[in-house]
């Protein structure tokens, strides 16, 4: 019996390289950073369906969930989020925090064992606007994570727009 893990494309995660970018080398093995797992919402036919019953009534006459009820029509099972966070622990990575009502698990792990959990190709870049990781193609998924999974954030971290402060007179 083979312990080999498979893997699947994790449909949308396609990344093409910045423009203005240049691949600059590997991203350091031992460099931790966290990603986010988005999973699917629960009854998502459901969701779909009341927005659409909602779209069709004036805002008045509208029946809105609040917050809780939200979270238990729609929010992430419980299931999926302990198999993501199984996984995860199983991988050897650090489990910060998992989130029903955001769908999310975050983790923390080196970079060589979150695209060993998370394959995908992973480089440091330069570009006018700094250096920063990203990844290139898609992001894999373990088959038994298949339909579960998303999303998943958090292998880029490209430069962030700064607010530009003029000082008087100049």
């Amino acid at each position: 019996m083979s312990s080999a893990r498979k893997y699947e494309p994790l449909p949308g995660s396609e990344r093409k390289p910045v423009a203005g970018a240049h691949p600059i080398g590997n991203v350091g093995p031992n460099e931790t950073f966290e990603i986010t797992v988005r999973v699917r919402p629960r009854a998502p036919q459901a969701q779909a369906a009341l927005l659409k019953q909602m779209e069709s009534q004036p805002p008045a006459e509208r029946q809105y969930l609040s917050r809780e009820q939200f979270l238990q029509k729609f929010g992430a099972d419980a299931a999926d989020l302990r198999k993501v966070a199984d996984y995860a622990r199983q991988s050897g990575l650090t489990v910060v925090n998992t989130d029903s009502a955001q769908r999310n698990v975050v983790v923390r792990g080196t970079a060589q064992a979150l695209t060993k959990a998370f394959p995908t190709e992973l480089k440091l870049y330069d570009s006018a606007a700094g250096r920063f990781r990203g990844h290139t193609g898609a992001v894999q998924v373990p088959e038994k994570l298949k339909g579960v999974v998303e999303a998943v954030f958090g292998f880029d971290d490209p430069p962030q727009a700064r607010p530009r402060v003029d000082k008087p007179g100049t």
